[in-house]
């Protein structure tokens, strides 16, 4: 079956996290070819169905960046941080959180200017 026809709900009936997971998922990967748009497309929509899951919100961090948001980069990370309880633990969403305390460097920040360490 299609990702295209998961996410548009035709063959089966996926529940709000599946489908979440899925946009998180295909954020993810627009992310990784560089494709920001579609990316946070994605990402948004995943936050949409479920708006409390980290992950969704740390790759969203990362479009945003890449796109030179950074008000809505810094957004995002905190909402990363904000949210890191409810995920079960996945190697790469601890790097993100990593990520996101280093971006977002709470002491200093301006609230919208995204420096990094060293």
């Amino acid at each position: 079956m299609e990702i295209k026809a998961v996410l548009e709900g035709r063959g089966f009936r996926p529940n709000f996290l599946v489908k979440s997971v899925l946009h998180k998922n295909m954020g993810w990967a627009l992310l990784e070819l560089r494709d920001y748009e579609q990316a946070e497309i994605q990402l948004n929509a995943a936050i949409a169905l479920l708006g409390d899951r980290a992950a969704a919100y740390c790759l969203l961090g990362r479009v945003r960046e890449a796109k030179q948001d950074n008000r809505g980069a810094l957004r995002a990370w905190r909402n990363c941080l904000r949210y890191a309880s409810k995920e079960k633990y996945q190697p790469e969403v601890e790097n993100w959180l990593m990520e996101a305390k280093k971006r977002l460097e709470i002491e200093g920040n301006d609230g919208v200017t995204i420096t990094q360490k060293p």
